[in-house]
């Protein structure tokens, strides 16, 4: 039987095993995630900010509070594989930044747009 002791999540940070490896739509295993992050090709959590969401009331206990658990996935998630690759274009290019920023920022505008009676009510 083969070690999986080396394998973790390249998404969570969660320790892996035979029973806990995600699976391609193929049904082939795949030995970088989990499969709570990644099941048939497909990511479950879109942003850091939405996976620490689902983390951190699943991590917080009576020994590690909010704080401590935010700040050390804070630290752990931007340096596994997943967050790497979705982020490094953002990272290197101040031109693909502020596209990235204004797309974000039309998305914000159509959001409160679409509220009845919201931000953009004409008087």
């Amino acid at each position: 039987m083969e070690n999986t002791n080396q394998y973790i999540c390249q998404c969570c940070g969660m320790p892996l095993g035979e029973e806990t490896f995600s699976k391609e739509p193929d049904g082939s295993v795949n030995k970088e995630y989990c499969k709570w992050c990644y099941a048939d090709g497909k990511f479950r959590y879109s942003s850091i900010e939405q996976l620490m969401d689902f983390i951190v009331p699943h991590m917080t206990n009576e020994n590690y509070s909010e704080e401590q658990v935010r700040e050390y996935f804070g630290k752990l998630l931007p340096q596994l594989k997943h967050w790497k690759q979705q982020y490094r274009g953002i990272q290197k290019s101040p031109k693909t930044l502020r596209a990235f920023l204004f797309v974000c920022l039309i998305k914000r505008i159509q959001f409160f747009a679409e509220i009845p009676g919201g931000l953009f009510q004409l008087f």
